[in-house]
């Protein structure tokens, strides 16, 4: 099967808009979320794996897109839920949009659009075309937007919703740069406090950076990664994904754009002070634009997707190291033309998954991918969490209880902590030597900002006893 064309009319717009894209929810669902070339978001699904596509569903008409992210519950490390989160700011002269809107891929249903930034604080003379807006979810179940604007010294927000996105407060501190902001990314994190985020971003300066966010302290703390060469005002030259198997951030950064000696540079993010760069996928390469990078959470392999040649050719690399070598420079475009935009899904899905790229050829204003040239991806087991393969009606449908009265009704208030649980382990061991079964244990991680499973400042009847 050739090149498959997902949209004939979405404009040559995308790699100045478009943070992330794809979303997949096992091998064959996959889900595009892109603006169009006027004023409207749309997404199209495919059930076999890219092969074929569905209509049109409209998430957004009005203004002029400018920016827009998504980010899937799954890709929080911990998260078993099943919605897509969608953020975007449109404008039209003075007139700015900036909302919000979750589809729940459990039965496709769209949430009802809630803006998450009122009047004032940013400047809507000012486009916020080609830069930047982020959206994330952090292991706190906090959701997370941050835009950046070219402003001189930048107009920022940052907004955080604690009721999955039902109401947002955007009057918390942002990222400050000192020169004209270009793109960000939002990471959960790998901070011991799970209400702590991530942001890598980069201004005009061309200084790469990672900045967490004290929750507590609505403040942030900046560390530099690297400086680069030069910084891209429209194209994203990195991405990030979080690694689910120890909560590493995997970032790759082109070093330059437009330049024949870019080299595409790779990192294994630790924590702000553990920062380990790695074999750069590629050296000294010509004419390079764009990057965006798929981990493939069963095997930990790393797939690099990039433009060459002033996007003629989509390619991707893979390592199966942890970024230490890199296999061979393999296309994923049957043909090559002038594309200017690419994007591939950041993350597997426990229910399994497929390394598929799609992209914004400039000229036929397409919008393209190639099912026959992606791989498929096995199923994985959450860590900590309960196994997903093979189970996808299964999915965020568990449901705990605890009998802390000991009257065996689980009837009594606070005994359904569903809510509170972030992720859950069972284990089964018999030995078959002695044909001996031990019993069932469940292990599970709370949200306990409130203490109230932390006895002896326990909120619940009967917890002291526990």
């Amino acid at each position: 099967m050739a090149d498959v064309t997902i949209d004939a009319s979405v404009g040559a717009g995308l790699k100045a808009i478009v943070l992330r894209s794809v979303v997949e929810t096992d091998k064959d669902t996959i889900y595009v979320f892109y603006p169009d070339s006027t004023t409207n978001i749309f997404y199209r699904k495919s059930t076999d794996g890219g092969a074929t596509w569905g209509s049109t569903v409209t998430v957004y008409a009005g203004n002029t897109v400018e920016c827009v992210d998504i980010h899937a519950d799954w890709w929080t490390p911990g998260d078993l839920g099943t919605k897509v989160y969608i953020a975007w700011m449109a404008r039209t002269g003075g007139t700015s949009t900036r909302e919000y809107r979750s589809l729940d891929t459990d039965g496709d249903t769209l949430g009802t659009a809630v803006s998450w930034h009122g009047a004032g604080g940013v400047n809507v003379a000012n486009g916020w075309h080609d830069r930047s807006l982020t959206i994330w979810k952090s292991r706190a179940n906090r959701l997370h937007i941050h835009a950046m604007q070219d402003d001189g010294a930048g107009d920022q927000i940052h907004a955080v919703s604690t009721d999955g996105g039902a109401t947002w407060d955007s009057t918390l501190t942002p990222v400050a740069t000192s020169t004209a902001a270009r793109k960000c990314i939002g990471l959960p994190g790998n901070e011991s406090s799970f209400n702590d985020v991530w942001l890598i971003h980069m201004d005009s300066s061309a200084v790469l950076k990672i900045s967490v966010y004290d929750f507590g302290a609505n403040s942030w703390v900046d560390t530099t990664i690297a400086s680069l060469t030069t910084s891209d005002p429209v194209s994203f030259q990195f991405a990030a994904v979080t690694r689910h198997s120890d909560n590493h951030v995997i970032l790759v950064a082109w070093s330059e754009t437009g330049s024949s000696t870019a080299d595409l540079r790779v990192w294994d993010i630790t924590l702000p002070a553990t920062i380990t760069e790695k074999t750069a996928v590629q050296t000294n390469l010509d004419a390079t634009i764009e990057t965006d990078l798929f981990i493939d959470q069963a095997t930990d392999d790393l797939y690099v997707m990039h433009l060459l040649t002033s996007g003629t050719a989509v390619r991707y690399n893979k390592s199966t190291d942890g970024g230490a070598t890199w296999g061979a420079n393999t296309a994923m475009a049957d043909t090559e033309d002038n594309h200017l935009w690419v994007r591939t899904c950041p993350s597997s899905h426990p229910d399994g998954g497929r390394f598929i790229a799609v992209w914004n050829n400039a000229d036929l204003l397409d919008l393209i991918t190639n099912k026959t040239n992606s791989i498929e991806t096995e199923g994985w087991t959450p860590p900590g969490g309960t196994p997903l393969t093979g189970a996808s009606a299964q999915r965020g449908k568990f449901q705990v209880l605890a009998d802390w009265s000991g009257d065996v009704d689980f009837l009594d208030a606070n005994e359904d902590i569903t809510a509170d649980v972030r992720s859950m382990h069972i284990e089964h061991v018999r030995d078959y030597q002695t044909d001996y079964i031990e019993a069932k244990s469940l292990s599970l991680v709370m949200n306990n900002e409130d203490h109230k499973y932390s006895p002896p400042k326990g909120t619940i009847t009967g917890l002291a006893a526990v």
